[in-house]
């Protein structure tokens, strides 16, 4: 998700998000929602022009918070194909 946090809860994402996880348990049968913020879009923004976040800032975040992302993903998909 190429927002923060706040961002998103200023924009009602988790609504759409749980109505989302209810339709999919509905269709499914398990369902949740893995959200990861501020990922990087490009690996080179240098050839890019934004103007709405600072690409250092967004890189650093990358290598500190994305590991933990991977594993929050690895973790989610091992739930997901247990038994309840």
């Amino acid at each position: 998700m190429n927002v923060s946090e706040e961002v998103m809860k200023e924009y009602n994402y988790p609504v759409h998000f749980g109505m989302n996880e209810n339709y999919l348990t509905r269709m499914f049968g398990k369902s949740e929602t893995l959200r990861c913020f501020e990922t990087l879009q490009y690996e080179d923004y240098d050839k890019v022009f934004f103007n709405y976040f600072d690409p250092e800032q967004r890189r650093e975040r990358h290598r500190a918070v994305f590991p933990d992302d991977c594993r929050k993903a690895f973790d989610l998909g091992a739930r997901l194909m247990t038994k309840d």
